[in-house]
């Protein structure tokens, strides 16, 4: 698959996210560049709404997340965490949203928009990730917080984005999802817990709730462990389609 953007910014220019800082892990990651080759993160070109950040998986026929992340959030921030997860199972594109117009020290921030607004961007993203080599993969949308249930909102499908399965961390338990549709829900916090265990529950489609609530309301350290077994699970229903755990039968989740 073709490289296409430019590498992130190398970390330090712009800090850290909070939680990783305090582990020693960058935000920023600089693919390609000779002091740091083997780091995912592509800072790639989309029309209209800036960059959104790439990260191709080995294989080129992996399904490709879609990431929106919450209120005062970073594209990098999420998606490094997703890569954490992921371990090159699938392709990360993790859209920018609206530039907030608070600006602290450590560089801007990013909102996600209504859901209309959304679309636009999510359909542009993958148009740059298509251009890029991306081929007619499964489309899995994923969201924390606000840009969790602004991607339960776009699995409508008035927004035509042919959505096969939804990853909603903390957040989006409110939302209405597509009938149907597989969808994995990651809580740190015991509201969360709860209302997704309930809708787990009454879903008319695959469906499972993770909750550790070392995490609390964030997907910093050690969230990577919750993230890779929603996406396990959500790359098994995928694989297995109606052959995966009926939502009535799934364990209410075991909060840790």
């Amino acid at each position: 698959m073709t490289k296409a953007g430019r590498p992130l910014q190398r970390p330090g220019a712009r800090g850290t996210h909070p939680g990783l800082a305090a582990l020693g892990l960058v935000a920023a990651l600089a693919l390609g560049s000779a002091a740091h080759a083997d780091a995912p993160g592509w800072a790639l070109p989309v029309a209209g709404h800036g960059y959104a950040v790439w990260v191709p998986a080995g294989d080129a026929n992996a399904p490709v997340v879609v990431a929106l992340g919450g209120s005062w959030d970073r594209p990098e921030w999420l998606c490094e965490m997703l890569d954490r997860a992921a371990r090159g199972r699938v392709h990360l594109l993790c859209v920018r949203g609206r530039l907030r117009p608070e600006r602290p020290p450590d560089g801007p921030r990013w909102s996600p928009p209504p859901a209309e607004a959304a679309a636009k961007e999510v359909r542009a993203a993958l148009e740059a990730a298509r251009a890029a080599g991306l081929g007619d993969v499964p489309l899995v949308l994923a969201g924390f917080s606000r840009g969790a249930g602004i991607a339960a909102a776009l699995s409508a499908s008035r927004y035509a984005l042919g959505v096969a399965a939804l990853v909603l961390v903390e957040g989006g338990h409110g939302a209405r999802v597509a009938p149907g549709l597989p969808t994995a829900w990651g809580c740190g916090t015991r509201g969360c817990a709860r209302a997704t265990a309930k809708r787990c529950r009454t879903a008319r489609g695959p469906c499972i709730a993770e909750a550790d609530l070392r995490v609390g309301h964030s997907y910093n350290p050690p969230w990577e462990v919750q993230g890779d077994r929603l996406l396990t699970w959500v790359l098994t229903t995928l694989n297995q389609g109606d052959n995966a755990t009926s939502p009535r039968d799934a364990p209410e989740p075991e909060p840790k």
